[in-house]
């Protein structure tokens, strides 16, 4: 289920469309103040739709109670897809750059006629952004910057889109007479920062019925066994799959080379074939039936792993990589009501410990984000470190953090005495994003060198489809970590899954640098993105003993302390 923060950004997302289609002041008001609500839930969504208990949210009425239902659920709803179509797709897609809010999406439409990416590159040759009141150049430099990047990756979808999209496509086809399971694969089930296209299988032989759900969606374009079309900007691909033969096909479609290579060895040893058409049996050419993943497995022998797992190409002497979440007895990164978070520490730490974690470690914002998320200045900290410590034990124990931002010369936005009073510090840039190459790296050089940091947290301060990512020195930047005794955090909000799989390989080659998984969760259904980290990790071939989550509590405080020692 979408989370509640994803679905405020959906409602946000609506009040900006409804603004730009000239929606009365009260209603755009109305949904932006219902996004802001929904983000701020503390109970999941998904939750209070089930028990009816949405319509009693401040603000919501029956009509915005409708589009919460829908969101909890899909991701999507009628409103926005009415909204999209009514301003059209491509205005809708200037949303999606950095700095561009429906007040500056209307001043391009208006004042310059952009409706579309393409109309965007047009004005900003011409110099007509640089040179327009409200715009500017600044402005342009930086949509400059998003649509180059935009270009180099080609059509590829960031994962929130790409896996909102699968969602809503795959409720779609279920609601279609004639088709039953379906199932995600690809880059989108494999937990990828980017997807080339949304790759869904069908459980039907029908494939008319298939072409028939696309045709709600978009323009449909036959392909073999299915269809595909465009939705959200994201290329969606849906094929048919046998309904017995399904579990085999999506365990072959998730699998990397290295992977589809043993399970085909796997299959072979037991007088079957596995192959991109399914599970046959070796002699008799009869397929076996297989509905589910589980199904595919049990047939081969081989204990079960989830996508991400099965898509590891690094050499190993196991079947799958070893990493599991029995190997994540803490949760390092972390948000509550004290910054921009939704929830106090002790229902985040009730909630971790519904969730098998051992500790967490509360990291809010420190100060320089006052502004934007109530980052709490030394006097603040020192309140909290001290709230903390007078918590009664419990399973789960809560240690004192923050994090604390990297600032533009590379020094803490903190003062020693009170960093030495942390048990753990996350360090992490939040500004400053146009620095070159060489000061990117000088900046995280000082701030490794400090002493006072456990990680870098979301190492390049990438937002998938609306922020690129810093640029740094990797080998000067890891070599620091690994000196130091700083670890590389994989951060797993899905607006950021950072690090990237280039980034962990290179510090994977340092064999004294840590790698740490934190949720950066703001809510307490979001310590769930805990799994998006790992997910990251097990692809990545991250073995448990380098993984800083599997030390308990006691032992990453000493972990922090010997480093500064």
């Amino acid at each position: 289920m979408p989370s509640n923060r994803a679905c405020g950004r959906q409602l946000e997302r609506i009040a900006a469309l409804a603004q730009l289609a000239g929606r009365r002041e009260f209603e755009v008001a109305a949904y932006a103040r219902a996004g802001r609500t929904v983000s701020g839930l503390k109970e999941p969504l998904a939750d209070l739709v089930a028990a009816g208990a949405h319509t009693g949210l401040p603000g919501i009425g029956r009509s915005l109670g409708r589009d919460l239902a829908e969101l909890a659920t899909t991701g999507r709803c009628e409103t926005l897809d009415r909204l999209v179509e009514e301003v059209g797709a491509g205005v809708a897609e200037l949303l999606t750059l950095p700095g561009l809010g429906a007040a500056r999406v209307a001043k391009l439409r208006d004042a310059l006629g952009v409706r579309d990416l393409a109309g965007l590159e047009r004005a900003l040759a011409t110099g007509a952004v640089a040179s327009t009141s409200g715009l500017g150049a600044k402005l342009a430099t930086q949509l400059a910057t998003a649509l180059a990047a935009r270009a180099a990756r080609g059509d590829k979808a960031p994962y929130p889109t790409a896996r909102r999209v699968a969602d809503h496509v795959a409720a779609t086809l279920r609601r279609q007479p004639g088709i039953g399971a379906v199932e995600t694969v690809g880059a989108v089930a494999q937990i990828r920062p980017w997807a080339e296209k949304v790759e869904l299988l069908a459980a039907t032989t029908d494939v008319d019925a298939v072409l028939e759900a696309l045709a709600g969606l978009g323009e449909v374009e036959p392909i073999r066994g299915g269809g595909s079309c465009d939705v959200e900007g994201a290329r969606v691909a849906v094929r048919a799959v046998a309904p017995d033969a399904l579990g085999a096909r999506v365990l072959w479609e998730t699998s990397s080379e290295r992977t589809r290579d043993r399970l085909a060895s796997a299959a072979t040893a037991r007088g079957l074939r596995l192959d991109a058409t399914g599970l046959w049996d070796a002699v008799t050419e009869v397929p076996v039936a297989t509905p589910t993943v589980e199904a595919a497995f049990a047939a081969l022998s081989i204990a079960a792993a989830p996508p991400a797992w099965r898509a590891f190409e690094g050499e190993d002497t196991a079947f799958w990589p070893a990493l599991s979440s029995a190997h994540v007895l803490g949760d390092l990164h972390m948000h509550t009501t004290w910054s921009d978070g939704a929830a106090t520490i002790e229902e985040m730490r009730a909630a971790a410990a519904d969730r098998g974690r051992r500790h967490i470690v509360i990291t809010d914002h420190s100060v320089a984000l006052a502004g934007v998320a109530n980052g709490l200045d030394a006097a603040r900290v020192r309140a909290q470190i001290a709230a903390i410590r007078a918590l009664p034990s419990g399973e789960c124990r809560v240690l004192c953090g923050l994090e604390v931002d990297i600032l533009r010369d590379g020094a803490l936005d903190l003062d020693d005495e009170t960093l030495g009073m942390l048990d753990w510090a996350v360090g992490s840039i939040h500004s400053a994003f146009s620095l070159t190459r060489r000061e990117q790296t000088a900046r995280l050089l000082r701030a490794i060198e400090s002493g006072w940091l456990g990680t870098i947290g979301h190492p390049t301060g990438q937002k998938l489809g609306s922020r690129e990512g810093i640029e740094f020195d990797v080998d000067a930047v890891l070599d620091a970590c690994e000196e130091h005794g700083v670890g590389i955090e994989i951060n797993g909000s899905p607006h950021r899954l950072d690090a990237s799989d280039e980034l962990l390989a290179a510090a994977l080659a340092r064999p004294g640098l840590w790698i740490s998984l934190g949720s950066d969760a703001h809510s307490v259904d979001e310590l769930d993105q805990v799994d998006l980290a790992l997910a990251q990790a097990a692809r990545a071939g991250v073995p448990p003993g380098r993984l800083v989550n599997s030390l308990d509590a006691d032992a990453l405080v000493g972990l922090r302390r010997g480093a500064r020692a």
